[in-house]
């Protein structure tokens, strides 16, 4: 018989309270048993177990830590190690332990998975999938292997297997939310809207107050062109939860599109306790920068001041927001500006009372300044209504840019000359829905009184070369190294009659210096660009059928009513 104030007693009535759910209780039982027999192993780790799901990760880890010191050979300990690791988002050495977990024992379906889950967070997908493969081999019937698995999928591109791998796991486990929140996205990703967004109505069905449910479903209903209903959906996800900065900077987005424009700054201030937005929009911009960056500043915070401001996201976003800087030099008394070097000349000219910086001079000058800010903030300071937007071009490359441009394009063939861009984005900035293949573009090619040149970034000569393969006029194209600078993009532009684009950066050099421009955009889309920001950017979207032929036929019928400059 037990006696009741053994260890073995005393651990076995932690066991209990844990069981129940009782975990501060639980921890306190696990203290005493630790008390009583400090070499407990079993104690520690379940007593980490327990602080994991109190969200105490650092204490956790000590706990495995003791725990794997008293017994090196414990599988379980080894794992649940690896997974509070995997939560501090210190994944190598995640990795690390979920490889000694199943090394330990060879075969486990929820090792395996532990496994796979550390090499997706390191980037190593298909490393990853082998072991969410071996985790199914090894339990046919492990939801959680299959989403898991569908996530990886998913981030290959290989939507069809995610797909089924997503509905796998609802079969198995018809209740589970999360993987019909992620079926929903990945089909509204690829245009099925009425399927995706029935899928994330289940998971927020089946998951109520839950403020990351509702979020995907309101960015998903923004992609469907439902505003108003997102702007709902995320107030919704407000209410479960007040500090989601998902939400309230996908509030202020849907608020933007909307023309509410002081609500929606104040929204999209957000943003930066995104960490996946913070990460990708940083740039070049050093930490030390970073940690001085002020939200929420009023224009009494920066009058008479010296500001520096760092650009973020695209460069497209920085020529954008970069037409309130007049406005930050009026109130300031000194402005520097941090960006990208292709973009450092463009804004040099364009706007002789900023100093335009690299990341590194702007980090050796940091302390000469008083203020740091995002661009994107300085929306809230100086566009807060519609009548706040000049809608006038602000940049202008140099006339002997434009010049030598005219020359190498020769003498007018009393032709439109038009500017053409057909891929915009990355793949993590939705490059396949705003790009449009070249040859679907033939129908603008066959217009007998225009001349298309290439503006198109990158190396595009086998797509150009393939398209002038069948056209009485060929696509002109120059060296791409010839346009990367966006000076000399923009000098380009400017010798041009007008440019057609699809949702790229090049919209932004475009609508800067005022040329007259036709941005072919998705049937929700270029938020930013559709703003006033540019009076002589149309915006050509997509019909409810979200297919590019009637926005192609649009832009054809419109070229037609533009006469070649002299």
């Amino acid at each position: 018989m037990t006696n009741a104030s053994s260890p073995q007693a005393l651990f076995q009535q932690a066991v209990a309270l844990h069981q129940k759910g009782r975990l501060s209780e639980a921890l306190e039982a696990y203290d005493r048993v630790i008390t009583a027999a400090p070499r407990f192993a079993s104690a520690f780790a379940n007593r980490g177990v327990a602080l994991r799901r109190l969200g105490r990760l650092d204490e956790a880890l000590a706990s495995y830590d003791r725990a794997l010191a008293l017994d090196p050979a414990s599988p379980d300990a080894h794992a649940n190690r690896g997974n509070v690791l995997q939560d501090l988002g210190r994944f190598e050495e995640a990795l690390s332990s979920q490889e000694a977990a199943c090394r330990l024992r060879p075969g486990d379906a929820t090792f395996e998975n532990n496994l796979g889950n550390a090499l997706q967070s390191l980037g190593r997908p298909e490393e990853a999938l082998a072991h969410f493969d071996a985790a199914i081999a090894a339990r046919p019937d492990y939801a959680t292997a299959h989403f898991n698995r569908g996530i990886t999928l998913a981030s290959l591109a290989r939507t069809d297997e995610a797909l089924a791998s997503y509905e796998q796991a609802i079969i198995l486990r018809p209740d589970y939310a999360e993987a019909h929140g992620n079926l929903g996205t990945l089909l509204v990703s690829l245009r099925r809207f009425d399927e995706g967004l029935a899928s994330l109505r289940t998971a927020v069905t089946l998951k109520p107050g839950d403020a990351g449910a509702l979020n995907k479903l309101g960015v998903a209903l923004m992609a469907a062109g439902q505003v108003e209903t997102a702007l709902t959906t995320f107030e919704a996800a407000l209410i479960c939860d007040p500090a989601s900065a998902e939400a309230r900077t996908n509030r202020g987005l849907c608020l933007l599109t909307l023309g509410r424009y002081s609500e929606a700054w104040a929204d999209y201030e957000q943003r930066w306790d995104m960490v996946t937005f913070a990460d990708r929009s940083m740039g070049a911009n050093a930490p030390a920068l970073m940690a001085r960056v002020e939200l929420g500043l009023s224009q009494a915070d920066i009058a008479g001041r010296r500001v520096l401001v760092l650009d973020e996201q695209g460069v497209g976003d920085v020529i954008m927001f970069s037409s309130m800087l007049p406005d930050l030099t009026a109130v300031a008394a000194e402005v520097g500006l941090v960006c990208a070097p292709r973009l450092r000349r463009l804004l040099t000219a364009g706007f002789p009372n900023v100093t335009v910086l690299t990341p590194a001079a702007a980090a050796q000058q940091a302390a000469h300044y008083d203020r740091v800010l995002p661009i994107g903030s300085l929306g809230r300071l100086f566009r807060n209504s519609r009548a706040d937007f000049p809608g006038r071009a602000y940049l202008r490359a140099p006339d002997a840019i434009r010049e030598a441009w005219l020359d190498r394009l020769g003498p007018s063939p009393a032709r439109l000359r038009v500017g053409l861009s057909w891929r915009g984005g990355t793949p993590n900035t939705g490059q396949g829905e705003r790009s449009i293949a070249l040859s679907d573009l033939r129908p603008l090619f066959d217009l007998p009184d225009c001349e298309f040149v290439s503006l198109q970034y990158g190396d595009v000569r086998e797509e150009v070369a393939a398209a002038n393969a069948g056209l009485t006029r060929p696509i002109r194209l120059f060296p791409a190294h010839e346009i990367d600078d966006f000076e000399d993009l923009a000098g380009l532009v400017q010798a041009l009659d007008v440019v057609v684009t699809v949702q790229t950066a090049l919209a932004h050099v475009a609508g800067s210096v005022g040329a007259p421009t036709l941005v072919m955009a998705r049937r929700q889309g270029a938020t930013f660009i559709s703003l006033p920001w540019y009076a002589s950017v149309t915006i050509i979207r997509q019909d409810d059928d979200r297919t590019w032929a009637p926005v192609i036929a649009e832009v054809a019928t419109r070229l037609k009513g533009f006469s070649p400059r002299d």
